[in-house]
């Protein structure tokens, strides 16, 4: 059975945040990506539509129910400049820390261990490209593959090294309220 929720807001005005639903039992709130860990977690929600990326990069307790939406899909990436390629990032290595700026500090460190990098990675709330742009990193991890940031990684004179992940859009459910799946979203 395919799950389908029709969401509309009360009132069209871009400071409303109160949604409805045909369906009683559902509340729809906006959320930050930053702050899906801690409202699942303390169980002020029992489930969030997401990427894939924003569940893995934070430790939560959820299960996925696969919405069998694979129409867009994002790419999480390692970034460097132009010219630069990890045999240029192994000489340097070679010499200091090499400094990675990055919202997904999981798929991060991952990727820093399995290239054997001596790396001081630093969590940033977005603007990776610009702190690599500017010259505040060596390495910037990001989303790549969307319309404005594929013309900015072109623009700025960057490349995409590594694809870290792909991340769809998907139901998590909070482990706490899986078992009552059914009675809630259907």
């Amino acid at each position: 059975k395919r799950l389908k929720i029709n969401i509309s807001k009360v009132d069209a005005s871009d400071d409303n945040y109160v949604y409805e639903s045909p369906n009683h039992k559902l509340q729809i709130i906006p959320i930050n990506i930053k702050d899906v860990s801690m409202l699942i977690n303390n169980n002020f929600i029992d489930a969030v539509v997401s990427y894939e990326d924003i569940i893995t990069n934070y430790d939560i307790e959820v299960k996925k129910i696969d919405l069998s939406n694979r129409g867009m899909s994002i790419d999480i990436a390692v970034i460097m400049k132009d010219g630069v390629d990890m045999s240029v990032v192994r000489t340097l290595n070679k010499s200091r820390k090499i400094l990675v700026m990055t919202e997904y500090l999981k798929l991060t460190t991952e990727w820093v261990a399995k290239n054997n990098l001596n790396a001081k990675i630093i969590h940033t709330n977005g603007n990776s490209m610009s702190y690599l742009t500017n010259n505040l990193c060596d390495i910037c991890v990001c989303i790549s593959n969307i319309g404005s940031i594929n013309l900015a990684i072109e623009t700025n004179k960057l490349k995409v090294e590594d694809i870290l992940a792909s991340s769809f859009i998907n139901l998590f459910v909070s482990s706490n309220s899986i078992s009552r799946f059914n009675e809630i979203f259907i």
